[in-house]
């Protein structure tokens, strides 16, 4: 059906992470200096999208813009206002696209960015919990060490690449389906 469609269907796989003790991680104390803590806005977008593994486009774009709108999500901004550490959530609460710009690796400052997502996602009674590529063996010894524990299951996302972006060499990030097996 898809090709009859001229779509491209994309399937990446993802192992689940869970923190059962999410209280205990919001307690600890949140530590930023010399940057701050803040929020995302919509002027944000465009650097997530260049930083993305499935950006650089449109629907990228416009799927970022969206979840920084409608979704709890945080920040560090350097002294000047420029972002340099975030992590967003979805609609179904899961943490997504936690990154650090290269210089800011290494210091901590993620854990803070994510305690303070962790308590806004916490007082609305959502499970704290991710997904991260099988093969990102850093990121998920990070995240065991901030208290997560791999859950036996993955989580299948297909996403559905209009052909005419394939051959550009583009992904549109419209996931049509994600199950848990």
């Amino acid at each position: 059906m898809a090709e009859t469609r001229s779509v491209h269907m994309e399937p990446h796989f993802y192992q689940a992470l869970l923190n059962p003790d999410a209280a205990k991680l919001c307690q600890n104390q949140l530590r930023s200096d010399p940057l701050h803590l803040g929020t995302l806005n919509p002027s944000h977008a465009a650097l997530l999208n260049d930083t993305y593994e499935f950006g650089g486009n449109d629907h990228s774009l416009r799927y970022l813009r969206n979840l920084i709108e409608d979704f709890p999500n945080a920040c560090l901004l350097d002294q000047k206002g420029q972002l340099v550490v975030w992590s967003l959530s979805d609609a179904l609460g899961c943490l997504t696209h936690g990154y650090a710009l290269p210089e800011y690796r290494g210091k901590g400052h993620m854990k803070t960015v994510m305690q303070a997502l962790a308590r806004k996602l916490h007082a609305k009674d959502f499970a704290l919990y991710t997904r991260v590529r099988p093969e990102n063996k850093i990121s998920k010894q990070y995240l065991r060490g901030q208290g997560f524990h791999l859950l036996p299951w993955t989580k299948y996302i297909l996403f559905f690449i209009p052909n005419h972006m394939k051959l550009q060499g583009q992904h549109s990030d419209f996931i049509s389906w994600g199950d848990w097996k």
